[in-house]
Parts: structure tokens; C-alpha cells; sequence
């Protein structure tokens, strides 16, 4: 999950889950190595490490492009590295 938060009013701003663009929630996940940036656009780039997928959303959740790595190495905890299902 992707969050933007008004830290003065405390409330949530805007928010991105794999449902947000019509996916199941399994779609999107990362348990390491993710981020989130807002673009000039208004557009935010998002990267789940884990599977290297780097992906680009509307405000509205609407997935702009996307890629997928085709290149996986070991993980430090000695997995194959294989994306996760």
C-alpha cells in the first residue's frame, strides 16, 4: 500500500492498493526494497524491489506503464530469487 498523508490534519490524502487499479490486493506487494515518488505530472512511480517491477499510476489508480525485470539474483536469506507468487 502506497500512502500520502497531511501530516497537519492527519488524515489520508491518497492512497494506492492493488485494487485501486482493478488487481487483487496480491498483485502488489513488496516486503523490501519499494518506494513511492510523486512526479511533476502528478503522477506517482512506484517500485516493489522484491519482484523489480516499476510501475507509473494516475491519481485515479490508473496503471500509465510498466515494467518487470527480467533478472533475478540470490537474496540475502539464500532464495532462488524466483519472483514471489
Amino acid at each position: 500500500m502506497v500512502l500520502e498523508i497531511d501530516p497537519i490534519k492527519q488524515e489520508i490524502v491518497w492512497e494506492y492498493t492493488g485494487e485501486s487499479s482493478g488487481q487483487p490486493g496480491w498483485t502488489f506487494r513488496s516486503s523490501f526494497i519499494s518506494s513511492a515518488r510523486r512526479l511533476p505530472n502528478g503522477n506517482t512511480l512506484i517500485d516493489e524491489g522484491y519482484n523489480g517491477r516499476f510501475f507509473q499510476v494516475t491519481p485515479k489508480g490508473a496503471i500509465v506503464w510498466e515494467y518487470v525485470s527480467p533478472y533475478f539474483g540470490a537474496f540475502p536469506d539464500g532464495t532462488s530469487g524466483n519472483p514471489a507468487p
